[in-house]
Parts: structure tokens; sequence; C-alpha cells
């Protein structure tokens, strides 16, 4: 039977020389393992560093400050426990004051990445940089002092990993080692899409000018937005290319027959451009607008936007009439759309429209529409036309005569057949649809239909959505007396003037303003985000029928308010009621534009 035999001495020093040699390649193997776990974890920190400082720019359309960063991302450390490091050009952390500002109105930084250690390859136009300082715990990626980095630039050296001797970082011990930093830096191109910065950094909001006639006084206003504006002096820098015609002049004044290379101190420099005066010959004319802002302050890197636009000045026009009119009785009164509760509310004599008939009905109202709609949300609306009570009413209470008319503006889409009803609703109270009117009534009522009309006056209200009872504050478009509506409000105001002041038998002029655009104290008017509206109206005005301008003179009333979306699109047209009294009113040398 045979013995069973055992490991020799020499078989189990052999096994443990193996084995050995297999601990310490394992031990040896730890170190480097780990670090380079830590290096992989410190880089997706980076990452996700980088990803918060994008999704902060993208709500606030800037960067975070070094005082936001540790807040604004998920770790603001690395690996080694050590802060992060937070590199970016300062002016892309100023909050902006319009929202295509910002990140999203600039075009440059002053930010660089060098690449090499004598910053020959550069990397420009860098929004932000995220630094570890790796293994070492040592930040040594730091700006860089050799000439090779451009005037008023800020350059930073990011050198290849293991390079000797470098610590171009002051902010934490200084010791020259091998470079082991860990970066992560994002262009201003990539913030910028990452961002959805969209559409023109900077741009001209008009898209055409109001055309203007031979001999007649003329303005227009060239808007900008976006872009890096100027902090005073004006917002913008502007220029035109083209000829204005003879007899206009703008603010600012420069013109050039090529604005691209004008140099920047002569451009003009406002807000807005303006353009006015009295041109004195008809034609057509082509002009480009220029405007820069302030994104390169001691450069020529400027945003720089332009658009051309046509100025189209008609032949003159008899000053009897309406100047710059799209629609008037002279030419469309023809077009407009009759609707009578009786066969007299409403007449064509040449010209000239006739309300109320002068007979007495149960049920007596008229509407006359223009069937067309206009756009009203960002323009601005002037009309004028003159009336005439032909029945002097000559009683103590101006109760002879009833109940008036109003020129309003509706909805673009209520149809053309509706009307609202008799007596004191003069054809404008009981319309179901978003408007607003100017009333102009001449009968005081009292309690009737819950109004508080001024005693013993004629008075002229704002009224607005089909409703036109006063005083009250218990339904919508009630009317206080001016000026105590709040701007905004749903309510209207009422002005009364002297005892049968519109029905003295004399022919009254009218003028008509609709301001959109508004803030909502609607004392800054045409290129305010906001739907804030200002209806203002002037009774006896007089040199008031030139539509291609805004009347200046304080107006007899006025109302501000917001504008209902169903009347970015809008019809004019003028109602009349009249229910225990009659009344004759002329209407004649009406004309609107939308401009």
């Amino acid at each position: 039977m045979r013995q069973p035999k055992g490991f020799t001495l020499i078989e189990i020093a052999i096994a443990l020389v193996i084995i050995g040699l297999l601990i310490g390649l394992g031990a040896s193997l730890i170190g480097p393992l780990t670090k380079r776990a830590k290096i992989t974890e410190t880089k997706d920190t980076l990452n996700a560093a980088v990803e918060s400082v994008i999704g902060f720019a993208a709500k606030n359309n800037r960067l975070p400050t070094n005082t936001e960063f540790p807040q604004a991302v998920r770790n603001p450390n690395d690996s080694w426990t050590k802060p992060l490091v937070y590199f970016f050009d300062p002016a892309l952390t100023t909050t902006p004051m319009q929202p295509a500002e910002g990140i999203c109105g600039r075009k440059t930084t002053n930010l660089i990445v060098c690449t090499d250690a004598n910053c020959n390859s550069q990397i420009p136009d860098v929004a932000f940089m995220v630094v570890s300082g790796g293994p070492n715990y040592n930040v040594q990626t730091g700006p860089s002092t050799t000439s090779t980095c451009p005037s008023g630039k800020t350059c930073y050296k990011v050198y290849p990993q293991d390079n000797p001797n470098v610590d171009d970082y002051s902010n934490d011990f200084t010791r020259q080692e091998e470079y082991d930093d860990i970066v992560k830096w994002v262009t201003l191109d990539e913030l910028r899409i990452k961002a959805s910065c969209q559409g023109a950094q900077l741009k001209i909001l008009n898209n055409e000018l109001p055309y203007g006639y031979a001999g007649s006084a003329y303005n227009a206003t060239i808007y900008a937005e976006g872009g890096v504006p100027f902090q005073s002096g004006g917002k913008y820098k502007w220029c035109i290319q083209g000829n204005l015609p003879s007899g206009l002049s703008s603010n600012p004044s420069t013109s050039s027959s090529d604005c691209s290379s004008l140099s920047e101190a002569s451009w003009g420099q406002a807000d807005n451009l303006t353009i006015n005066g009295k041109p004195t010959a008809q034609g057509s004319y082509t002009l480009t607008f220029f405007v820069r802002d302030n994104q390169d302050p001691s450069g020529p890197n400027d945003n720089i936007a332009q658009k051309t636009l046509v100025l189209t000045i008609h032949p003159q026009q008899a000053s009897s009439g309406p100047i710059g009119a799209q629609v008037s009785f002279a030419n469309d009164i023809n077009q407009f759309q009759q609707v009578e509760g009786d066969p007299s509310a409403v007449q064509i004599n040449g010209n000239t429209l006739v309300l109320g008939g002068g007979v007495y009905g149960s049920n007596g109202y008229g509407c006359f529409w223009y069937p067309s709609s206009y756009q009203l949300n960002g323009k601005t609306m002037r009309a004028y036309f003159k009336f005439k009570f032909t029945s002097i009413d000559n009683s103590s209470n101006s109760t002879s005569y009833a109940d008036g008319f109003t020129f309003a503006v509706v909805s673009g889409n209520m149809p053309n057949n509706a009307c609202g009803g008799a007596g004191v609703n003069i054809g404008f109270g009981g319309l179901n649809y978003d408007s607003v009117a100017v009333e102009f009534d001449t009968y005081p009522n009292g309690g009737s239909g819950g109004r508080n009309d001024p005693a013993n006056y004629n008075h002229v209200a704002i009224v607005k959505r089909g409703n036109n009872t006063h005083g009250a504050s218990t339904a919508m478009g009630n009317n206080p007396p001016c000026p105590s509506s709040p701007p905004g409000s749903s309510e209207g105001c009422t002005a009364p003037g002297p005892i049968t002041w519109l029905e003295d038998g004399v022919e009254h002029t009218v003028r008509v303003e609709i301001h959109t655009g508004c803030n909502p104290a609607c004392n800054n008017c045409g290129s305010n985000p906001q739907n804030y509206t200002l209806i203002k109206a002037w009774i006896d005005c007089s040199s008031c029928n030139d539509l291609t301008q805004h009347y200046s003179s304080t107006p007899t009333i006025s109302h501000c308010f917001q504008l209902p979306s169903s009347m970015n699109n809008v019809k004019i047209g003028f109602t009349e009621g009249t229910w225990g009294s009659t009344q004759n009113v002329e209407i004649k040398d009406f004309g609107i534009g939308f401009y």
C-alpha cells in the first residue's frame, strides 16, 4: 500500500513567494486605481457643475457670480473635497435690463483659453471655466502674463498634463509642480445655444414707416431692442443710409452713404431715432437704418443691426379733410354697413352721415360699421370727424332732445350686423363684444339702467365692453368722473361740459387717438411689451385733422386700460339711440388711420 506524500519545503516556499508577489503587485495598484477613480469622479463633478451654470444662465440670462456659484452647482467640491474654482467674464453676470440683453445680447467675451505655454494657440470668447486642482490639491491654472494675450482680454493657460514647474494661480498656496488640473470651459456660442438664445441679438423693431403727405407735418420713430445698451446718453447709436425727403430731418442726424464703414464716434446716440418735419415733395424713398450697441466699449466688435424701409410721401391733400386717412367718408362712405332699429336711424347724405333722422321711435337705434378690420395691437389709431346736433336744446336741463351717439372701436370678430340697444344705450350698450368708444351723451339719465349721468349737463365719456352706464362700480364698463378711474381698471370715465354743450347747433371737431404698447401707467407708449392701451379724445380741437402725427395738446378725456386679445384687430363705426325724445346729428369729414 502506497503512503500519501505532502508538499516539500521547497514547493511551499515557492508558493509563498508567488503569493507574496501577487499581494505586493495588488498593493502597488491600489494607489493608481484610487487616483484614477477620483479623477473620473471629479470630471463628472465638473460636467455637472458646467450644466448647472448653463441652467442658471438659461433661467436668468446671465452667469452666476462667484458668490452665487457654490449655490448654483450641485457639488462645489472635487473628489479630494477641495473647492472648485470658477473663472468667468464679469460682464456676463450683469442682470439684463431687457430680455434680449444679457448673454443673449453679446457676441464676444473678454475671456480667452490658451492651450500652449506661450499662449499662441487661443480659444477666444470663452464664457466661463470650472477648474479642479487635481490630485495635488494645488490649482495651477491662472491668468497669463505673456505679450501674446490681446489687450483688454484675460488669458488663462491650460497646460498639457504633467507639464513641469507650473503654478499660475495665486489664490492658494504657491507650489510649482507637475500640472494635473482638471479643467472644463464653455464658449459664449456654446452657452448661447444651450441657453436657447434665439433671433437677432440686436434688432430694429419697425417693419414699416408711416406714409406722409407733401406739405403736411410728418413724424416717425424707429425703435430697437436687445444687445448691450449704453448706460447713459441714450441706449443705442444710430446712422441712416440714404437720403431723407427734402423738409424732413432725423434725430440723431447721422447719415452716411456707408454706415458700416463709419467710425463709431461719428454715430449719433439716443434711445430711439425720430424723423419729423414737413416734406416738400411726393415720392418713395428707400432708407436703411443702422443701430449699434455698447457690446465692445473700447473696440470695433459692437453688435450692429440694420433694416431697410420705404418712406412714401403722397401728393398734398386739401387742408379741409383729415390728412393721412386710410378710410374716410370722402372715399369710402358707401362701403359702410347700416344697421337700423327704425328706417330713419342711419342715413347717408352725400359724404355726410345723419343719425336719428329727427323721428321719434320707441325702439330707435342704429349702427354704421366699416366692414373691414384693422390691426390695432402694436399700432397707433388716429381718427378725426366733425359733428353737429341740428336741433338746438335751449332747455335748462338738457332734456329736450335725446339720447346721443358714440364713435366705437370694436373687436374684429364682431359681425357687421350687430348693434346695441335704444335710448340710454345709444346703440352701444348691449354689444356683446370687447369694445371701447367715445360717447357723446345729450340726455342726463339718473338711475335709469343703473347709470348716474352728470345732472343737467351734456357730457362725453369713454365707455367699454358694450356697457355705457356711469357712476356705479358693480358692472364692467361703468364710468366714474375723470380722472378718478385708475390706470388699467375696467372702468372708463366721464367729462361733463356746460348745459346743452353738445346740442348748441354748432359744428364741433373731434380727434381720437388710441396708443398701444403702453406701460401700466400709460405714460410711455409705443415700445413696451405690455398690453396696456391709452385712448384720448379732444372735443372742439383746432388744427387737429392731420392724422400722420400725434396731437400734442391736453385731451378732453383719456383712459388707460388693458387691451383684450380679441381687440388685436378691430372694426370702427358710429352708433346712436333714442327713446323718449328725438335727435338729428350730422357727422362729416370723417377719416381714420392705423400707423
